[in-house]
């Protein structure tokens, strides 16, 4: 289980942080893009202002989705380390704070939500399930 953990938290983490990348680049294109005159009349007269903020709500969720890939790496490292609950808070942070954000991010972050689930079901190794007595 730790290894599925393992290559969940590294892929899921690549993918979100591909997609997160993918989605700042759109927004910047469309920022671009609405500093010409005739685009900026076309979006104000269409009243598309509700497109333009939830674009900007993705954008801010995809900066969370690139840490996903440094959480999510951590994350996998903790389960290989037998350290369930750690690796689950790990796995899941950015998955959930970009669903509060933006929840159609969910679809960039599902193999993470997946590892951090998983993470819950690895038992802690017999070494550190003991304390150290001195």
């Amino acid at each position: 289980m730790r290894y599925l953990v393992l290559t969940l938290g590294i892929i899921g983490g690549l993918v979100a942080a591909a997609l997160g990348m993918n989605w700042i680049g759109q927004y910047n294109d469309l920022q671009a893009l609405m500093t010409r005159p005739d685009v900026a009349a076309v979006v104000e007269g269409g009243g598309m202002q509700s497109q333009i903020a939830d674009a900007a709500d993705l954008m801010r969720a995809s900066y969370v989705l690139v840490v996903g890939l440094f959480l999510g790496i951590g994350g996998a490292l903790m389960a290989v380390r037998h350290r369930g609950k750690v690796a689950a808070g790990l796995l899941l942070v950015a998955p959930a704070v970009a669903a509060v954000l933006a929840p159609k991010t969910l679809v960039a972050s599902c193999l993470l939500v997946l590892g951090g689930v998983l993470a819950l079901t690895i038992k802690p190794s017999a070494a550190s399930a003991t304390p150290a007595s001195h």
